[in-house]
């Protein structure tokens, strides 16, 4: 099952929710309490919470107006739906962040950076590489010859450093 549809707002509400409407609800209208257990196997077919069904039970038109649909489903079977749906894992086809937990600190506690500020160019100076040979050519094909010349040490005196007597 995708998380996308083809169709537009309009679309799911013509049509998306009355196909869904009716094995969602009618089987809890019908079979009461032993209809639970399809209805929610069905609900997991497509990553459907409770909170969607509710949604769909809402959208309901006509016959499938919510007050009717409601005032039809018993009130033990509608316990014992909702006490089953609470008792079992379910598929989540994506976590939201308040599934997650606290956000943490780090992101939390920071402010977003301007518009300009996120989008500057961070000039980072790299290193610039030292080339072996004195012409400057980094071609492992050409051999450039060079003098090895005398090197002049420079010394250096010591420090001179100050004792004072107490």
């Amino acid at each position: 099952m995708r998380l996308r549809v083809s169709g537009d707002k309009t679309e799911i509400r013509t049509s998306y929710i009355p196909a869904l409407h009716f094995p969602l609800v009618q089987p809890l209208v019908d079979n009461g309490s032993s209809a639970v257990d399809e209805v929610i196997e069905y609900m997991d077919e497509y990553y459907l919470s409770k909170d969607d069904w509710d949604t769909i039970v809402e959208l309901g038109v006509g016959d499938s107006k919510d007050e009717k649909i409601l005032k039809g489903i018993s009130t033990a079977t509608k316990t014992a739906f909702t006490k089953k749906y609470n008792a079992m894992d379910h598929p989540i086809a994506f976590h939201k962040s308040t599934d997650l937990g606290k956000i943490p600190k780090k992101l939390a506690g920071t402010e977003a950076p301007d518009l300009e500020e996120a989008y500057e160019a961070k000039e980072e100076k790299q290193p610039a590489k030292k080339s072996k040979d004195p012409a400057g050519l980094d071609d492992k094909l050409l051999k450039v010859h060079t003098t090895k010349g005398k090197v002049k040490v420079s010394t250096t005196s010591k420090a001179k450093t100050k004792t004072s007597k107490k």
